[in-house]
C-alpha cells in the first residue's frame, strides 16, 4: 500500500502552513511511484515534473495553481494569516483530488481523461436506456 492510501489522511489532518510543502512533496513522490514515472520528488523542480505529468494525464490544469501556491508558503511569512490559511485549505482540496485521481489511474492503468470519458459514456448510456 502506498502513502496516498495509508498515511496521507493522517498527515492532512495535521497540515499547517509550515508542513504543507513537505506533505505535498510526499504526495508527489508517492504519485510518481504509483504511476511508474521514475522521478524522486525532493525539490520544487522534481515536484513540477511529476505534477506536469499528472496534469497531462488528467487535464486538471488547476493543480498547477495549487502547487505554485503551496510552494510559495515559505515566502509568505509576513502575509496575513487568513491568506496563509486559505492557501492551506486550497492545498487540502488539491491533495484529495490528486490522491483520488492517482490511485484510480494506477489501479486501472488508464489516464484520468480515459476514466472520465468512460464514466461519461456510462452516464449517457443510462440516460438513453430510461
Amino acid at each position: 500500500m502506498s502513502y496516498l492510501e495509508n498515511e496521507l489522511s493522517e498527515d492532512l489532518s495535521r497540515v499547517t502552513p509550515e508542513n504543507a510543502v513537505q506533505i505535498c512533496m510526499k504526495i508527489l513522490d508517492s504519485s510518481s511511484r504509483l504511476l511508474g514515472l521514475g522521478i524522486q520528488v525532493r525539490d520544487p523542480q522534481s515536484a513540477w515534473a511529476v505534477m506536469s505529468k499528472i496534469i497531462e494525464l488528467s487535464n486538471e490544469f488547476v493543480l498547477a495553481r495549487f502547487l505554485a501556491e503551496v510552494l510559495e508558503l515559505s515566502n509568505m511569512i509576513n502575509v496575513n494569516p487568513l491568506i496563509r490559511d486559505m492557501v492551506v485549505r486550497d492545498f487540502l482540496v488539491c491533495a484529495e483530488k490528486t490522491r483520488m485521481m492517482v490511485i484510480e489511474m494506477a489501479r486501472s492503468g488508464k489516464s484520468w481523461i480515459e476514466i472520465a470519458r468512460e464514466l461519461e459514456g456510462m452516464v449517457n448510456k443510462e440516460r438513453y436506456e430510461k
